[in-house]
């Protein structure tokens, strides 16, 4: 847009600075009538309120920041208008004060819009690099689970009736079986003595650890 350019910038910056310089050392053949004078001092001072309002805007919530391109049309047709004051303005010491009221201001908003264009060029950059990541790796909609296993005696069963051991060793199921019962009878104080363990295994065959590991 043109007033990111950097000839528009100069273009701005050069019509403010021939009027602030300007002075009034014009011949009186130029000299405009008090009526024009007016005229044009009310020109600079409509110009002045637009900026002030304008920046307001800019850093306020306002649709203007949502509507660069007009702002910055908005605004280059209000300089073109100071622009052609350069050619014919002879500038009194109060419109002189507006004017560098008016060059403080347009600088500002020249910064501000190239800053908010740079934003918005930076966010839209983020944007795009979150879908293309996205879109490389595609979500299979399946939530990660943890799954809790608890190892009980049915569990530990075989295909073929025997059960596996602590120590990985496969126990014939009609001994398995008596332990199982010894337990369901004994379910609410399931502790083994010296004597009950060695009743178990002279009825399973199995050794003092199985019995006590089972």
């Amino acid at each position: 847009m043109r007033v990111i350019d950097g000839t528009y910038n100069d273009f701005v910056r050069c019509s403010i600075k021939y009027l602030l310089n300007k002075g009034n050392t014009c011949s009186a053949a130029v000299i405009m009538k008090e009526e024009d004078q007016s005229e044009e001092y009310e020109s600079m001072h409509a110009l002045e309120r637009y900026l002030e309002d304008l920046i307001s805007a800019l850093t306020g919530a306002s649709s203007h920041k949502d509507n660069l391109p007009v702002v910055e049309e908005e605004l280059y047709e209000q300089m073109t208008l100071l622009s052609h004051l350069s050619r014919k303005t002879v500038i009194s010491t109060q419109e002189r004060l507006i004017l560098s009221n008016i060059n403080r201001l347009s600088n500002c908003i020249l910064f501000l819009l190239t800053e908010s264009r740079a934003l918005k060029r930076a966010v839209e950059t983020i944007i795009e690099e979150t879908k293309s990541d996205e879109a490389m790796e595609p979500s299979t909609g399946i939530q990660p689970q943890l799954v809790f296993d608890m190892l009980t005696p049915s569990m530990a069963a075989n295909s073929d009736g025997t059960y596996i051991s602590q120590r990985g060793r496969r126990l014939p199921a009609s001994s398995v079986k008596i332990l199982k019962e010894w337990y369901q009878c004994n379910i609410d104080k399931p502790y083994l003595s010296n004597e009950i363990v060695h009743h178990l295994m002279e009825k399973t065959g199995f050794s003092y650890s199985q019995v006590r590991n089972w």
